[in-house]
């Protein structure tokens, strides 16, 4: 699940963490495009010296993105452990907050291919939006149905094939009903989960 909100899978194009994190954050983002991956750099080093200085640049540049990643995900765990300690003392104001971080923590550890703890950050965004939703549906639907995404794609690569379809599932229909409101705007993103279920 999730070419389409593939948030935790590879994309084609390059980018940095940073604009990970900048998608992540932004629920339409991250249900349009997803977030970017950090390519490899070719192995082939050619004799030729002009070539070799051009494979040498890029290892650079991937290196940078490398520390950049690291930086993140450092940054994204201290952001989730501050809101937690913040929601437990004021739930109604930092909630929201500690929902957004652990998604975007969820991101960042399954890029850093620590996948059981991306599991668990998955799950407690879910349970924390579930408790959002609860209170005030309109504005948090949309990033619910992200953490459901984002739940069935940390299931799948765990090997739970079940409970990740019903994620999926879940989050097909709440896309479903985000369309019926603002199709203009969700159509996307529930034609795309619909595909990945078939």
């Amino acid at each position: 699940f999730i070419e389409y909100g593939h948030v935790l899978q590879d994309e084609p194009e390059e980018s940095d963490s940073r604009q990970s994190d900048k998608i992540v954050q932004d629920i339409l983002g991250c249900l349009a495009s997803g977030p970017p991956s950090i390519p490899a750099v070719s192995p082939l080093i050619h004799a030729d010296t002009q070539k070799r200085s051009a494979v040498g640049a890029a290892s650079a540049s991937a290196a940078e993105r490398g520390a950049d990643a690291i930086e993140s995900l450092r940054a994204a765990e201290d952001a989730a452990a501050l809101y937690r300690e913040l929601a437990a003392g004021d739930s109604d104001t930092y909630l929201p907050g500690l929902a957004a971080s652990v998604n975007i923590l969820t991101v960042q550890l399954a890029k850093a291919g620590r996948d059981s703890e991306a599991l668990d950050a998955a799950e407690e965004a879910v349970r924390v939006y579930r408790e959002l939703v609860d209170g005030n549906r309109d504005v948090h639907l949309p990033a619910l149905a992200l953490s459901e995404i984002n739940l069935a794609n940390c299931l799948a690569e765990a090997g739970r094939g079940p409970e990740a379809l019903t994620a999926a599932e879940q989050a097909a229909s709440l896309l479903e009903e985000l369309a019926d409101k603002n199709r203009a705007a969700f159509l996307p993103a529930l034609a795309t989960s619909v595909s990945n279920l078939a």
